[in-house]
């Protein structure tokens, strides 16, 4: 393990589902130590967001989540795809038609496009039960029209992240990246990601910590692809926990990822990062 360079960081940034809990249905189940890491982080004062791909409610919503567990945060120590397409479109002033999850509308409601309005983009999150045939071919339709935005440009594919696939209640699901695939292959267009693995979302969340560059800041997280190899070519350090969707056969090691590190847990992490 890469211990003299963790031991060097300046900052964390820090997935949640399977770092701090695991999805079960009914709220999460607390991966044990989570809730006193994040204390110790925050006790010592040491610089932390939280970054996920979570697109099936708000950041008001997952924080108050996590403030359920037990956590202590706030809106504002989260970064989420969610709110971060919403600036996007606002700064681009573009109208969207909406593939994602009922509990995000709410947040969206002002960049969406109505059913007879021309469209500038389509934004794909993780709708899960939404993803019906009719939905994906009424994305699908709006991607093979003109952009609202005029000169012959064509509609724009948002994607709130590009991860394959995520565990809840002790099953593995598809996430958002197979859908976007799908209509990305279907329609020819190409999916501009806003969530990990992005840069430009890893950048965010440097700035966010308030420190200069990139190198001293880690990334943990349990996908190795969207979490730690993202954050890696990002120019962050890398770290693999080995709980969530972590799958030892298939993750220690990968055949295209090498982390900085891996850790059984966050705590594991934060005693190496605080010592």
């Amino acid at each position: 393990m890469a211990s003299h360079l963790l031991r060097s960081a300046k900052g964390l940034l820090c997935d949640i589902s399977g770092v701090l809990y695991d999805p079960d249905g009914s709220g999460g189940r607390l991966i044990e130590g989570s809730i006193e890491a994040v204390k110790r982080l925050k006790d010592a004062r040491f610089p932390l967001k939280f970054v996920t791909n979570e697109s099936q409610t708000t950041r008001a919503g997952l924080t108050a989540k996590l403030q359920h567990l037990g956590f202590s945060v706030t809106e504002e120590d989260i970064l989420s795809p969610v709110t971060a397409v919403r600036a996007v479109l606002k700064e681009r002033n573009w109208k969207a038609h909406l593939l994602v999850h009922e509990d995000c509308l709410p947040e969206l409601q002002d960049v969406a496009a109505t059913a007879a309005d021309p469209v500038d983009c389509v934004v794909l999150g993780d709708a899960s039960d939404g993803f019906s045939y009719a939905a994906l071919n009424a994305a699908f339709q709006r991607l093979m029209t003109p952009a609202a935005r005029g000169g012959g440009q064509p509609v724009g594919l948002l994607s709130l992240g590009m991860g394959r696939y995520y565990r809840q209640a002790e099953q593995l699901h598809l996430d958002v990246g197979a859908f976007a695939r799908a209509l990305e292959f279907a329609s020819g267009s190409t999916a501009e990601v806003v969530g990990k693995p992005s840069a430009a979302f890893f950048g965010a969340g440097v700035k966010t910590l308030g420190l200069d560059g990139a190198a001293a800041v880690v990334m943990v997280g349990d996908d190795i692809v969207s979490d730690v190899g993202g954050a890696m070519a990002a120019g962050l350090l890398g770290v693999q926990v080995r709980t969530g969707k972590f799958r030892p056969s298939a993750d220690e090691p990968h055949p295209s990822v090498t982390p900085t590190a891996y850790v059984d847990d966050l705590k594991q992490l934060v005693d190496i990062l605080l010592n």
